[in-house]
């Protein structure tokens, strides 16, 4: 199968539904056609929801452990959750490998945040001191998370 059918294959599994299509298109951009095609055959058989499926594939196709860590984290806080409150559950986590200061633990999180809204896995708020996340996303990433044992209380 070439890249393009492909495309349309997943492209048809996603059911029309916008933030699937997004999500799915950030999380292969750029991938190699190996890549599409066991995205492909994943999608085939496995039996998640759209938004679990696209939500599991761009979680694992995150760069880093401290991304897809800050991402699940992100879920678990709810809807309109403050970056600061982020800043110090990575602080205290552990998360964020090399930092020093308060200052650069934010510069980094923000980085991150900005990462999670390029791959549509974040959305803007209504203040720059929020984030928000798509319900569909985050009940996927919880999903993610309850298998992984974060709990965030």
């Amino acid at each position: 199968m070439m890249r393009n059918s492909l495309a349309t294959q997943i492209a048809k599994k996603c059911k029309r539904l916008p933030v699937t299509i997004i999500t799915a298109t950030k999380a292969l951009k750029y991938k190699s056609l190996s890549v599409w095609h066991n995205a492909y055959l994943e999608l085939e058989s496995q039996n998640l929801t759209m938004p679990e499926f696209f939500s599991k594939l761009s979680y694992n196709l995150l760069e880093s452990e401290e991304i897809q860590q800050t991402f699940l984290i992100y879920a678990c806080m709810g809807q309109d959750a403050l970056i600061s409150d982020l800043v110090r559950y990575c602080i205290s986590l552990g998360l964020l490998q090399g930092i020093d200061t308060v200052r650069e633990a934010r510069y980094r999180v923000h980085k991150l945040g900005a990462r999670l809204k390029d791959l549509s896995l974040l959305s803007e708020s209504f203040s720059s001191r929020c984030f928000t996340m798509q319900s569909l996303i985050r009940d996927a990433a919880l999903l993610i998370a309850s298998k992984r044992c974060l709990y965030l209380q």
